[in-house]
């Protein structure tokens, strides 16, 4: 298993990429960018895929139908008793993964979203573009990005940063959540909650059963999608075949993930606020 494929990895990017690459992580709320863009952006096909979805990112229902994605997948979970964790981890831990969760649920459902729109959209001559170029760029650019637009998290750590005992409990849900399917990583969600490994161990083994569930949330996430993009403005986008085979690979993950989420999130659901 490897951390990422070909990339073009946030430290090495520059010119006009590094301001796209700023706005996606100012739009998902997220401090860091999603392999899926990464892997476009060493395709060279990030700028113009990120320039077609401006106008689905400026439609008001975009948050409102990506968060009805998950309605009802939580519902069959089981909460993790209050004094498991507080006997394994200490319940400090929590409210910080609860964050990660809440982060990534919204980031992978807008995500989910858009890469929908983009396949549905490719070469669609009655679509709508966004803009020019110029507007665009002048847009993304003149958006403020600030240290509070999301929230202060631990470092992410590389996959060879992470001790072994954590690494394997990594590892293992990994495989489980992703099976043999292409792309073959160590998803970013996993990594970013491995600061707290009491806390992902609970949730694993807490998740555990609803494993099998995941090939029928994601024929229902994928089925979702498409049905919230049909109601938003047609856009179109040209791609080339090894971008689509990205898109395709991610399209299968994303919506394992935004449900692996949702089953953790509901775990957790015994916190008081």
């Amino acid at each position: 298993m490897t951390e990422s494929t070909y990339e073009i990895a946030e430290a090495d990017v520059s010119g006009a990429l590094k301001d796209v690459y700023a706005d996606i992580r100012h739009q998902l709320r997220l401090p860091m960018v999603n392999l899926v863009y990464r892997r476009l952006a060493a395709l060279g096909e990030l700028e113009s895929l990120w320039e077609s979805v401006q106008v689905l990112l400026g439609d008001s229902r975009l948050e409102g139908l990506a968060e009805l994605l998950v309605v009802d997948i939580a519902d069959s979970g089981q909460a993790i008793p209050a004094d498991a964790v507080e006997i394994v981890a200490g319940s400090r831990d929590v409210e910080p993964v609860r964050n990660v969760l809440s982060a990534f649920a919204r980031a992978n459902s807008i995500n989910l979203v858009l890469l929908t729109a983009v396949t549905q959209g490719l070469n669609t001559s009655d679509a709508t573009p966004y803009s020019t170029s110029a507007s665009y760029y002048t847009a993304v650019t003149s958006r403020p990005v600030t240290d509070d637009v999301w929230p202060v998290w631990k470092p992410l750590p590389g996959s060879n940063d992470l001790r072994q005992p954590v690494r394997a409990l990594v590892e293992d849900m990994a495989d489980k959540l992703i099976c043999d399917r292409p792309p073959a990583l160590m998803p970013t969600l996993l990594r970013q909650l491995a600061p707290w490994p009491e806390v992902l161990a609970l949730l694993c083994v807490a998740t555990n059963s609803r494993i099998a569930e995941l090939d029928l949330h994601e024929s229902k996430l994928r089925r979702r999608a498409s049905a919230a993009v049909s109601t938003l403005p047609r856009m179109s986008t040209a791609l080339s075949d090894n971008s689509l085979s990205v898109l395709g690979e991610f399209l299968g993950v994303i919506p394992r993930m935004l449900a692996f989420g949702t089953y953790c999130q509901q775990a957790l659901n015994w916190v008081d606020r």
